[in-house]
């Protein structure tokens, strides 16, 4: 049964990439994007306070240089629309959008000093993937198994059988996070790595929804 679930696991994860690859990677320029930010993550793997700044780096870099590739349609006239309010002030958004970011470098540069209290080691890769994914399930799995992995919390079989169970069940991949931290912690370990995984993206989407709107109302 076990190797059962780690191979579907596996066809799962690759059938995965395989879809959102064809659904972003569309002309020349994110596929070059995509390349560089696979060869420039996948080589740090070991190294979580480079791979932290590397994922950063790309998502800038493949940001900015949009800007640039795209400039022509980005300046096309569009209709706007009227926008309701969200009830969130910009000032509330601003708090909600930075609040993680101090907790994930105080996080990682404790880790990586290597006398980190085993509570930070617990949580150190669960709130390095919930600040620095954007993306579904196919960009959550890789780099959550290769925080995992080089922390040395669990290793690619425990992984696999998480994975193929969290697919199994009608919830979000984001749970495999209580998967694998009930697999160091117990219950409270399900918990908290879930929670730590899942609270910088609610916080990081609530927040820019102030500024969303502002920008929706711009033609």
């Amino acid at each position: 049964v076990e190797r059962l679930l780690a191979c579907g696991a596996t066809v799962m994860l690759a059938v995965g990439g395989w879809n959102l690859g064809k659904k972003l990677a569309k002309d020349r320029f994110t596929k070059v994007v995509w390349g560089v930010a696979c060869i420039a993550t996948f080589t740090t793997a070991t190294m979580p306070l480079i791979n932290a700044i590397l994922i950063l780096v790309c998502l800038l870099g493949g940001g900015l240089a949009a800007l640039v590739v795209y400039r022509d349609e980005l300046t096309k006239p569009v209709e706007v629309a009227e926008v309701p309010s969200v009830g969130i002030s910009k000032s509330s958004g601003m708090i909600m959008l930075v609040i993680s970011w101090p907790a994930l470098l105080l996080v990682t540069v404790v880790d990586t000093m290597g006398a980190a209290p085993p509570l930070v080691q617990m949580i150190a890769p669960y709130l390095r993937v919930g600040c620095l994914v954007f993306g579904g399930g196919p960009v959550v799995i890789p780099l959550l198994l290769l925080q995992l992995s080089a922390s040395g919390a669990i290793d690619a079989h425990e992984f696999a059988l998480g994975f193929g169970l969290v697919q199994m069940l009608p919830v979000a991949m984001y749970n495999l996070a209580a998967f694998c931290g009930a697999l160091t912690g117990g219950i409270q370990g399900a918990c908290l790595c879930w929670a730590v995984m899942v609270t910088p993206g609610v916080l990081m989407a609530l927040g820019a929804l102030p500024y969303w709107q502002v920008v929706r109302t711009e033609p």
